[in-house]
C-alpha cells in the first residue's frame, strides 16, 4: 500500500473521519491527520488500514495527556498544537521541547517588524514537551481571500503592509539563524521525491530527473546574499486584523536567498487558485504585492524562477499524500 491508496475516509470508534493528510516515511506505518465536525484526531496507515491511539494520547507525546484544549494538528509520533487558555501549546518529544523555545528566540527579528507568537517559560511543562506561545490576532491570508465577503481595499490593505513589513524584514540583521542555502533547498527537494517515487514508482524516472533540474538550477549561480528568511512562507502563516500583519511557525527563521520566500509564497498563490480557494483577481492582487516587492528587495528573476521550480516539486509530492488534493498533485508532478 502506498499514498495513492491512502483512503479519503476512514472510520475510526464508530464515526466517519477525513483523511486530509499524510506523512510519507521510509518504512513502516505512516502518520496521518483525521478531521471531523472541527475536531482533529492522529491516526497511523498500515496494511491498507487506519488505526488510532485513544483520543488524546500519543505514547512519543506524554505532554499531550497532560494538557487541555482544542488539538489544532496532530503529526503522531512527533508533534501536535493545542488551542489552550487563550495561547497555543507546541507539544513534541521532550527532549524536542527546547530546539523549538531555542527556534522561537531567533524570530525575534521578525517580532520587530510583524505580530509573531511569544514564547511563555514554563520548565516544567517544557520538561514534558510542552511549550507555551501567545495568540496572534487576525485572521489567514488563506482564509480571508476564500472569503466572499472580504472587501477588495481590505485585501489589498492586508499584501500592502506584508509588503511594506517584508521589504523592512530582510533588511534585518539575521544574526546566527542557520543557514539554508541553495544545496539546502535542493536536498529538500530531493527528499520529497524520494517519498514520490516508492508512492508513483512508475513515475520514477520522470520525478527523478525533475529533481536533476531543479538541483541544476538551484546550484546554477546561487546569491551570495543571505538574508532574514522564514523558509516556509505561505498564505496559512500570514494573518491580517485589519492593522498589523501577523507571521506564524517563525521557528524555521533561517539565513537564506531572499527569492526563497518570495517564490515559495508566489507558487502558493497559483496553488490557491488552481485549488479554487482564492478567486483569480484575488490572486492577481496577491501577485501583484509579491512582484513588488520582488522588486524593492532586488531579487533576481532566474533565482526566482529556480526555486519556484523547487517549490511547485515539492508541493506536489506533499500534496500527494493528501486524498483531496491527489488529482491535483498528479497534474503538477513530472508525468
Amino acid at each position: 500500500m502506498s499514498a495513492v491508496d491512502l483512503p479519503a475516509t476512514a472510520r475510526v470508534d464508530g464515526e466517519t473521519w477525513t483523511v486530509s493528510r499524510a506523512w510519507p516515511v521510509a518504512s513502516g506505518p505512516q502518520p496521518v491527520e483525521l478531521r471531523a465536525d472541527g475536531r482533529v484526531r492522529g491516526a497511523w496507515w498500515s496494511g491498507g488500514r487506519i488505526t488510532a491511539d485513544p483520543a488524546g494520547v500519543d505514547p512519543s507525546l506524554p505532554g499531550l495527556a497532560d494538557v487541555t484544549g482544542d488539538l489544532v494538528s496532530h503529526r503522531p509520533g512527533k508533534r501536535a498544537v493545542v488551542r489552550a487558555d487563550g495561547g497555543y501549546l507546541k507539544v513534541v518529544r521532550p527532549r524536542k521541547a527546547a530546539d523549538v523555545v531555542a527556534a522561537s528566540a531567533q524570530a525575534a527579528a521578525f517580532g520587530s517588524v510583524f505580530a509573531v507568537p511569544e514564547h511563555t517559560p514554563d520548565h516544567g511543562a517544557e520538561a514534558r514537551g510542552v511549550v507555551r506561545f501567545s495568540t496572534v490576532a487576525g485572521r489567514t491570508l488563506h482564509a480571508l481571500g476564500a472569503d466572499p465577503t472580504t472587501a477588495d481595499r481590505d485585501w489589498d490593505a492586508a499584501w500592502r503592509a506584508w509588503h511594506t513589513g517584508w521589504v523592512r524584514t530582510v533588511a534585518n540583521d539575521p544574526g546566527d539563524a542557520p543557514v539554508h542555502d541553495a544545496a539546502a533547498e535542493a536536498r529538500v527537494a530531493q527528499e520529497w521525491v524520494a517519498h514520490a517515487v516508492r508512492a508513483l514508482p512508475g513515475r520514477a524516472a520522470a520525478l527523478e530527473t525533475g529533481a536533476a533540474a531543479v538541483t541544476r538550477g538551484l546550484r546554477r549561480h546561487p546569491s551570495p546574499l543571505l538574508v532574514l528568511s522564514h523558509r516556509d512562507l505561505h498564505d496559512k502563516q500570514l494573518l491580517w486584523d485589519g492593522e498589523r500583519i501577523g507571521v506564524l511557525d517563525v521557528d524555521t527563521v533561517a539565513r537564506a536567498e531572499p527569492e526563497l520566500d518570495l517564490a515559495n509564497l508566489r507558487v502558493h498563490v497559483d496553488l490557491r487558485l488552481a485549488q479554487r480557494h482564492w478567486s483569480p483577481e484575488r490572486a492577481d492582487v496577491a501577485r501583484e504585492w509579491i512582484d513588488r516587492t520582488a522588486d524593492a528587495v532586488g531579487a533576481d528573476a532566474t533565482r526566482l524562477a529556480a526555486y519556484a521550480a523547487a517549490t511547485r516539486l515539492r508541493l506536489g509530492c506533499l500534496y500527494l499524500f493528501r486524498p483531496q488534493w491527489r488529482p491535483l498533485a498528479l497534474e503538477l508532478l513530472p508525468a
